[in-house]
């Protein structure tokens, strides 16, 4: 087994740093999220939910498909460490996690084949 070399102080100031900048509204946008799971626990249909969810970004902010994604797949893992949440998590958020994920894929899918214009990739 190899030893993993331990990133320099340097390295880590650069990197955090860049990312505050950089994820500044992905990371702010995460937590609007996770406060909205925890004060509703909404049990609407997946749609209803991201139409929700929008409505938490900042004025003018664009919400991409994949912070979506990200932002309730950080939720779900975040809920689920609390037993507070844990039946919520098990019988709704999980649910509503996996059809994000499959309409990640299928919008990602659909992107790929836009670009390719093919629909004769054996990997999809």
């Amino acid at each position: 087994m190899s030893q993993i070399n331990p990133v320099s102080p340097a390295a880590l100031a650069a990197y955090a740093s860049a990312s505050d900048e950089e994820n500044a509204t992905g990371s702010s946008f995460n937590d609007k999220v996770l406060d909205y799971f925890k004060q509703n626990q909404p049990e609407g249909s997946l749609n209803e939910v991201i139409a929700q969810l929008k409505k938490l970004a900042d004025p003018g902010e664009k919400i991409s498909m994949q912070q979506l994604n990200s932002a309730i797949l950080i939720a779900d893992g975040t809920l689920r460490k609390d037993e507070e949440y844990k039946t919520y998590t098990d019988s709704t958020l999980d649910r509503m996690t996996t059809q994000m994920l499959g309409v990640n894929m299928f919008y990602n899918t659909m992107l790929y084949k836009s670009f390719t214009k093919t629909d004769d990739d054996t990997s999809l």
